[in-house]
């Protein structure tokens, strides 16, 4: 397999634009909102499911970690629209 045509540091099938209709960010979608690095983002959310809770939200679904798109918002200090969950 030939990575030609692959840009460099981005893995295929993680979307450009947050997915609207879903209730959580993937670890990539929420660093890239926050401003942060993957690997800063992932190690936050890793953090918080250890129990520090000043940390990015997170929650594990199986083997993945997701962060809410409502607890992100707070976390953030963004007003939620719409109801929280």
């Amino acid at each position: 397999m030939t990575t030609e045509g692959r840009r460099r540091g981005r893995r295929p099938g993680v979307p450009n634009k947050p997915r609207d209709h879903a209730l959580t960010y993937s670890i990539a979608e929420a660093a890239r909102l926050s401003g942060a690095s993957e690997a800063t983002a992932y190690t936050s959310a890793k953090l918080y499911l250890a129990g520090d809770k000043g940390a990015m939200p997170a929650v594990r679904i199986g083997r993945l970690i997701r962060v809410p798109k409502a607890a992100f918002a707070r976390w953030m200090g963004e007003p939620q629209k719409g109801p929280l969950v």
